[in-house]
């Protein structure tokens, strides 16, 4: 689920001004030639993709992100992986993002907060070094996996090695 938090409402625009700026914003998330099409008609991976597309239009300054791809298949999540971060990158936003998927959070996040259970605290932060934009090969980098076995076993003690 995406929330956006607009803590700058736009000045209103002229019409045509407005329609160009969607049709730059689905564009960006290779929707073009999807402005007319019922929303009812797209896949989950394209309603994910419009969801960035309206973030793109509100320009907001913070973004609250709740298992935002939780739901699409390996593939078209990691393509909204890098199109989220592309799009954060060109937009300068701050997100927060709640996952339990610790390579997302690691492609995502400038820093993990491992959260504890019972009660809910910080348990851990890991900070993530690898410059941006990051890469899939830079995620699945010797790197990159010993950090998430390193948060996987923070959250899984003494459960041993995870196939």
């Amino acid at each position: 689920m995406l929330v956006e938090l607009d803590l700058d409402p736009l000045q209103r625009q002229p019409r045509s001004a407005e329609e160009d700026r969607a049709a730059a914003a689905l564009g960006d998330v290779d929707l073009d030639g999807y402005a007319d099409d019922p929303v009812r008609t797209f896949s989950a991976g394209m309603k994910r993709r419009l969801s960035l597309a309206r973030l793109a239009l509100g320009r907001p300054r913070v973004l609250l992100l709740d298992e935002p791809f939780a739901a699409l298949d390996a593939f078209t999540r990691e393509e909204m992986w890098e199109l989220h971060q592309a799009l954060r990158l060109g937009r300068e936003f701050t997100g927060v993002l709640v996952t339990h998927d610790l390579r997302e959070a690691v492609f995502l996040a400038e820093s993990v907060y491992v959260m504890s259970t019972n009660p809910g605290r910080i348990a851990h932060v890991h900070p993530v070094t690898f410059p941006l934009p990051r890469t899939m090969g830079e995620l699945y980098s010797p790197e990159g996996t010993e950090l998430i076995r390193q948060m996987r076993d923070e959250i899984r003690p003494g459960r041993g090695a995870v196939a």
